[in-house]
C-alpha cells in the first residue's frame, strides 16, 4: 500500500499558498472536465498549466485557448469516458511525454496568459488609434511652476 503525506507549513495566506503549491506538485495528471452548460474554470486550468502539470481536457470552446491536443495537453470529446481514460492512461504510462506536455503548457501560459500579457491586452484595447488621440499640448509652465530659464 502506498503511503501519502500532506505537509502544511505556516498559517494564513502564505501557508495556504505553500499548501496549494505542494498539492499541485503531487499531481501526475490533471483533468479539466466538462459538464453540460458549464466550462471548467480558467483559474484552475491556469494553475495546473503554470505548475507544469499535464492536463487532459474536454474539447470545449473555453479550453481551446490553452489546450492544443498533443502540444500543450490532451483533449477528449465531452461524454467520451473511454477517450478520457485512454488519454489519462497514455500519460501515466509515458511520464516523459507527460512532462513535455506539462512544460509546454507552462510555457504557453507564461507567454500568453501572464499578468504582463493581460496588461498589454487591456492597454491595447483601451488606447485609441493614433488618429483619434488628441494632439499633445506644448509645455507651458503654470502659476507657481519654475522653468530652467528662471535660474
Amino acid at each position: 500500500m502506498t503511503e501519502h503525506a500532506v505537509v502544511i507549513a505556516g498559517g494564513g495566506p502564505a501557508g495556504m499558498m505553500l499548501a496549494a503549491e505542494l498539492a499541485l506538485a503531487a499531481i501526475d495528471v490533471a483533468v479539466a472536465p466538462s459538464a453540460s452548460g458549464a466550462d471548467f474554470p480558467d483559474r484552475r486550468l491556469f494553475q495546473y498549466l503554470a505548475a507544469a502539470v499535464p492536463v487532459v481536457a474536454a474539447e470545449t470552446p473555453g479550453i481551446a485557448h490553452c489546450i492544443r491536443s498533443g502540444e500543450t495537453g490532451l483533449t477528449y470529446r465531452p461524454g467520451d469516458s473511454a477517450a478520457l481514460a485512454g488519454a489519462l492512461e497514455s500519460l501515466l504510462q509515458d511520464p516523459d511525454r507527460a512532462k513535455a506536455l506539462g512544460a509546454a503548457g507552462r510555457d504557453h501560459v507564461l507567454e500568453r496568459h501572464s499578468w504582463a500579457e493581460r496588461a498589454k491586452t487591456i492597454l491595447t484595447l483601451a488606447t485609441p488609434p493614433a488618429a483619434e488621440q488628441p494632439p499633445e499640448e506644448p509645455y507651458a509652465p503654470g502659476p507657481g511652476l519654475v522653468s530652467a530659464h528662471d535660474f
